[in-house]
């Protein structure tokens, strides 16, 4: 089985772009400012709830949070604001 992508860096590099601290994004998303630190270093794997909080924030589309693409790291496309 293949390693899964890296999300921690997706999700910051998207969070970043779209100006957001890591309070607002824990106040979208529901999901606590510790554990979105920890996801951003590597250090948690986000549950499929915590996927599915990114989405309804509107940070990240759905396929780019669960569907890795093959050949390396997985791409993005920021969700419409």
């Amino acid at each position: 089985m293949a390693d899964a992508p890296e999300i921690g860096p997706l999700i910051q590099r998207e969070r970043k772009a779209r100006h957001l601290t890591l309070e607002r994004l824990a106040a979208l998303s529901g999901v606590s400012r510790s554990m979105l630190s920890q996801i951003e270093r590597g250090e948690s794997n986000p549950t499929f709830a915590v996927r599915h909080a990114f989405t309804e924030a509107k940070v990240l589309y759905l396929a780019v949070v669960f569907l890795p693409l093959s050949g390396g790291a997985p791409r993005t496309a920021l969700a419409p604001r």
